[in-house]
């Protein structure tokens, strides 16, 4: 009997307690209720006499936090100053931003609405990323691309709008890489009315032609950003220089095969047939061949920048092959050469001198396997 009323008054016991705490919860409830809505009565009604309206004001205890827009910097900061001096208030989370102004915002507008494109070029791909007005100046420029691209992979992500507005020219900024040294990275930026170029130029007569033809597709509208840089053209080797590679490359078959001087390589001009000098040219290559059975090479064909870019692409494939069948034809196998054309696209020199172009107008071997 007493062990029963003593289990019954422990129970009452924790129901008295339950009962409070309940109440002690409800209390400070209501309390801390009490606490938020009169300081967000005493914030709004703050930024209300300071006359400012366009933000939005959440409490979290006595915690502020302000999102909106202001006119100016000192505004944002006296904003935050005036709800802090607030009694009860323990921190304020200034999140304001500062409102353009009707001149920046119409110009973003403007700009949206331009056709963005970006070229970003290595020796190994052209890379396109953009935002232009159809489809058919999307094709244009990605085939544009495609040709000046000899030997190197198109990767596009080029975004159609009916919003972008129609730019004469664009497909024709594809014609400015080719000026550029292909060894080296590039990039053509145009954004809105800016077109900016990156990369190497292997003289400044090139470099002030390029910014001439840039000017030339696009209109004095569009302003130039120039972060060109010119790279002197390696020199023709002095005899000690050809010493000191034949001297080197004496141990290795692939870097004799690669050291070759096949300057007298030549073909009848505007042809792929070879002349009877760049054939006998060839004989200590097809010696060295047929000594070395283990090297693969492939032979590498390349023009001037005179004529149509084209035809010069065409040719030097042409004239790579011509020179593979000569070798098979002289006891090669077939299986151990590729023909590859570059077209003009990988100049030695530059192309505004009969020197230049003919240091352009040239064949070289590229060993692709085999051990030494």
């Amino acid at each position: 009997m007493i062990a029963t009323d003593t289990a019954t008054s422990r129970f009452a016991l924790w129901i008295a307690c339950l009962v409070l705490a309940s109440f002690f919860i409800f209390c400070l409830w209501v309390h801390v209720e009490g606490i938020e809505s009169d300081l967000e009565s005493q914030s709004v009604g703050a930024l209300s006499t300071a006359g400012i309206d366009n933000m939005e004001l959440t409490l979290s205890g006595r915690d502020v936090r302000l999102v909106g827009t202001v006119a100016s910097e000192e505004q944002r900061v006296a904003v935050g100053q005036r709800l802090l001096a607030i009694k009860g208030v323990r921190a304020v989370d200034n999140q304001l931003t500062l409102a353009r102004g009707a001149a920046a915002v119409a110009a973003d507008k403007a700009a949206l609405y331009l056709p963005n494109l970006n070229f970003t070029f290595t020796a190994g791909q052209i890379s396109i990323t953009g935002l232009v007005a159809d489809q058919q100046t999307r094709d244009a420029v990605i085939k544009a691309a495609t040709l000046v691209a000899t030997g190197r992979r198109v990767l596009s992500d080029i975004t159609v709008s009916n919003d972008v507005s129609q730019v004469q020219g664009l497909p024709r900024l594809t014609r400015l890489i080719k000026v550029f040294d292909i060894k080296q990275p590039g990039m053509i930026d145009l954004k809105g009315r800016v077109l900016t170029l990156r990369g190497s130029l292997s003289s400044e007569g090139l470099r002030q032609q390029l910014l001439d033809q840039a000017s030339a597709m696009l209109g004095q509208d569009v302003s130039i950003e120039d972060k060109l840089q010119v790279v002197e053209s390696t020199p023709f080797p002095t005899v000690a220089d050809k010493a000191a590679v034949q001297q080197e490359s004496e141990a290795s078959p692939a870097l004799r095969l690669q050291s070759l001087d096949l300057t007298e390589v030549t073909f009848k001009s505007g042809s792929d047939v070879l002349t009877s000098s760049g054939k006998s040219a060839l004989g200590t290559a097809i010696g060295l061949l047929n000594q070395f059975p283990h090297l693969d090479v492939e032979v590498a064909g390349h023009t001037d920048a005179l004529g149509d870019e084209a035809f010069n692409f065409d040719l030097s494939q042409r004239r790579a092959q011509s020179v593979v069948d000569y070798l098979v034809a002289s006891g090669v196998k077939r299986g151990r050469l590729v023909a590859r054309g570059y077209g003009e696209y990988q100049p030695v020199a530059v192309n505004n001198t009969a020197e230049g172009r003919a240091r352009n107008r040239r064949i070289e071997f590229h060993v692709m396997g085999g051990s030494d």
